[in-house]
């Protein structure tokens, strides 16, 4: 009787010692999405970033080429 308890109270050890390591698992895994996805983020408001200052060095650009030009016409 007393190796039956054994093998009922084993069974549930192993049982919880193995949602618990799930849990721990799911845990981390998360933790790991969300740094990926901020990375992410990240990343998207470097090249809009990125993208916004090339449009202002472009702009810059066109102005000064078109005060050379007018200058030169006169």
């Amino acid at each position: 009787m007393d190796s039956a308890w054994i093998a009922v109270f084993g069974t549930l050890g192993g049982s919880a010692l193995a949602t618990l390591g799930t849990v721990v698992s799911t845990k981390l895994k998360e933790r790991s999405d969300n740094k990926i996805r901020i990375w992410n983020l990240e990343d998207i408001e470097m090249k809009r970033l990125q993208v916004r200052r090339r449009r202002n060095l472009e702009y810059i650009m066109k102005s000064l080429k078109l005060m050379v030009n007018t200058s030169l016409l006169q």
